[in-house]
């Protein structure tokens, strides 16, 4: 189909836009015309892109580059949404030459981080490896090159891909071979650098015959970690789900996406997103009809269940329809790509929904090459983001011209101005009964929105505070949890969802992750209120949580106007630990302190203080003796009193 006669069709879309658009989802405007994305002037080869995109109106693309002679990943940036890109740079490092790297991957930072993940053989030739690099200066340079994975050499490691969570947290996901089959792990690190620890296995076919390949990674806003993958472990090809609730340090049972049943069809591909307030949604490609589709599934539960799939393409059955994307909009816009071949070459499509998944709208070609029999222009691996809300840009792989260049193209669709909500603590851990200040910033399109109605709830016991707007539409509030984890519990995961409106906008949500933990009580006992110069006093500290004492806790000791005879120590089996303090020169006419602090995960840390008033010289000291009786006979009491003055 030409873009002329494709203009015609999105035309007459138009004008019975009631009788074919389903409810929610409007009709949209044609792709722009089409953009090339690498700017090398030969023959080489470029595939597999990658994108990313800001609120601000920002699209980071990258993708495997050969003009070098070997595959390279380079990366491009716009900053107009993706009408035009600047020039592009290699982002290997100099100990890439004449090695491959390919299979980019590509996730922001919650400061404007960009980091970039790929499969690299530098180490032995196509003995791939996980690599990423990190841009903080908006993509005009990029760190050396970090080593992700850990596998053994000759192990294999693919296809990688990254996500990254609210709080800096880097979630890198690829297929790992060192089992001797594909299977899915995962590494973390912690902007703003990137030192990955020791992977984890993602799949729980332990031990059995089944592959795991394809992963797609995402985090939501209270930190927890899904994987969608690609699983055969049933004979036939699925889609499965795995979860951590620990940031990624672990994961449990996985979960079957696809609802095909027994059917001996192909399912797989997945592309896994997390929308704000936490809802789940996943396409993938789906062959149970005889060729294969689009189908799509959400999950409003955090990842525990799916509803049943609906098929998102309207490509003819003799077509098939695969490889697809997904991304979720400022306004909650579902927006999906793929690829098509319902012409006579594979063409790049795509379709968005309004109504969270309910409905579709009929599918946009995006591509504007030519349908040529004698000499198909192939398109391949398309990819989707959205910048400044409605304002759409697709990229993908095109061989109209020669081996294969990236193109890309945008849209803008009328889906109103929405509001973006992010919630933060100022501490992520409080014990029960204290405050926890939480930050919700309200934008639309990167620019703050004051004013707004901003409402806040939370599922578990407590009581927040008035929301005060700072302006530029910053609003703070508290969250004061009643209750502590249950007994065997290290924590309490307590969710806080931030829900904004403001009249012109489409109302937005965010959620946050409150952890809350037993703070270790401290008691510290001394015989004595005050001190003279030289002179020491034994002190008794006991540790404690929820009035059970706590042995093994490492406890330390700093005095201000004090020497303290041990500055640390741990507690013993009673919780408790003792030191020596003497009153220095220096501190006489002046009142000392001795600071305690007690650590022992996974309780929160202690703190507290012994004020001792130091005498500049000692005092005299009176003696009074007196006695009830001045006579005594043998065998008789006599009560004597003291008195100290």
């Amino acid at each position: 189909m030409g873009p002329w006669r494709l203009y015609g069709v999105l035309l007459g879309m138009l004008l019975l836009a009631p009788l074919l658009w389903p409810a929610g989802a409007p009709p949209g405007t044609p792709f722009a015309a089409n953009l090339r994305l690498n700017d090398d002037a030969g023959l080489a080869e470029q595939r597999r892109a990658a994108l990313a995109a800001d609120a601000a109106g920002n699209v980071y693309a990258a993708w495997q580059d050969a003009r070098s002679g070997e595959f390279d990943i380079r990366f491009a940036v716009s900053h107009d949404g993706g009408r035009t890109f600047g020039r592009s740079i290699a982002l290997g490092g100099p100990q890439a030459s004449g090695t491959s790297q390919e299979r980019p991957a590509i996730a922001l930072g919650p400061s404007g981080e960009i980091v970039v993940a790929w499969q690299d053989d530098r180490a032995r030739l196509f003995d791939f490896d996980i690599f990423a690099s990190v841009s903080v200066d908006g993509g005009e340079t990029f760190s050396e090159p970090t080593w992700v994975s850990d596998g053994a050499p000759g192990s294999l490691q693919f296809a990688a891909s990254v996500a990254i969570d609210r709080a800096g947290g880097v979630r890198v996901a690829w297929q790992d071979f060192r089992s001797g089959q594909g299977n899915i792990r995962l590494a973390r690190a912690q902007l703003p650098g990137l030192a990955f620890g020791a992977s984890v296995r993602v799949g729980d076919d332990l031990g059995g015959a089944g592959t795991q390949s394809a992963p797609s990674v995402a985090v939501n806003g209270l930190g927890t970690v899904f994987v969608a993958y690609h699983d055969n472990r049933t004979g036939n090809a699925n889609v499965y789900l795995a979860r951590s609730t620990d940031r990624g340090a672990s994961f449990g049972p996985s979960l079957r996406v696809d609802d095909a049943g027994d059917s001996p069809t192909a399912q797989g591909l997945v592309s896994l997103v997390v929308d704000g307030l936490g809802t789940l949604y996943a396409v993938w490609q789906d062959a149970r009809g005889g060729n294969y589709d689009i189908r799509f599934a959400k999950s409003t539960d955090r990842g525990s269940s799916f509803a049943p799939s609906v098929v998102v393409d309207d490509g003819p059955r003799a077509s098939a329809q695969t490889v697809p994307r997904i991304v979720v909009g400022a306004a909650g816009t579902l927006y999906v790509v793929w690829e098509d071949t319902r012409n006579v070459d594979s063409d790049v499509y795509f379709s968005w929904s309004t109504d969270g998944g309910r409905t579709f709208a009929p599918s946009v070609r995006v591509d504007d090459a030519g349908d040529n029999p004698s000499d198909p222009a192939y398109q391949y691996s398309p990819q989707v983001a959205e910048s400044r809300t409605g304002l759409v840009c697709v990229v993908w792989q095109d061989g109209r011209s020669d081996n294969g260049d990236i193109y890309g193209s945008t849209t803008t669709l009328a889906v109103g101005s929405a509001l973006r909500v992010d919630s933060s603590l100022d501490s992520g851990r409080v014990a029960p009964g204290e405050p926890a200040e939480v930050t919700v910033r309200v934008t639309s399109n990167a620019t703050g929105v004051s004013g707004a109605s901003v409402s806040l709830a939370a599922d578990a016991a407590g009581a927040f505070g008035a929301v005060v707007d700072l302006g530029s539409g910053t609003y703070r509030t508290t969250f004061t949890p009643l209750a502590g984890p249950e007994a065997g519990a290290s924590s309490l995961g307590v969710a806080i969802t931030a829900l904004a409106s403001s009249p012109g906008f489409v109302s937005g949500g965010g959620q946050t992750l409150l952890e809350v933990s037993q703070r270790i009580q401290i008691t510290i006992a001394a015989p004595w209120s005050l001190l003279a110069v030289g002179q020491t006093m034994d002190v008794d500290v006991r540790v404690a949580a929820s009035g059970t004492a706590l042995p093994g806790v490492a406890v330390t000791a700093q005095g201000s106007g004090l020497d303290v005879s041990s500055s640390w120590g741990t507690s013993d089996l009673l919780g408790s630990w003792k030191t020596t303090v003497r009153a220095q020169v220096e501190a006489g006419g002046q009142t000392a302190s001795l600071e305690i602090g007690a650590h022992q995960d996974p309780f929160l840390p202690g703190n507290a203080s012994l004020s001792v008033p130091i005498l500049a010289e000692p005092r005299p000291l009176d003696i009074v003796a007196s006695s009830n009786r001045r006579e005594m006979m043998s065998y008789e009491t006599a009560t004597i009193s003291v008195r100290l003055s």
